[in-house]
């Protein structure tokens, strides 16, 4: 799976983001963590621009996902409150 997102800035200031994604587990009796950090990347964004920021999840980097429930919540955004998730379910034999 591959993920994409865009990400502005809308200062006057060039910068930088950390864009992270998140992995949380759905319907497994096993408690896990809230959420799960996959995968992280610093960008850097010029002034009054948008960038795209990418990501790949393949069946392997989820080890921990339940046969019996192999579905999980991406979440991306930064570490504070400003995220978008979805749910996803994965067949181990697609990548």
């Amino acid at each position: 799976m591959h993920i994409r997102f865009d990400v502005a800035n809308t200062s006057d200031i060039d910068g930088k983001e950390v864009c992270q994604v998140y992995l949380q587990l759905f319907g497994d009796s096993v408690v896990h963590r809230r959420r799960k950090l996959f995968a992280f990347k610093k960008i850097y964004i010029p002034a009054k621009t948008t960038v795209t920021a990418e990501f790949s999840i393949t069946y392997a980097d989820l080890g921990f996902v339940s046969p019996i429930s192999p579905a999980v919540n991406v979440i991306i955004g930064d570490s504070g409150h400003d995220y978008l998730s979805a749910r996803v379910s994965f067949n181990k034999n697609q990548d």
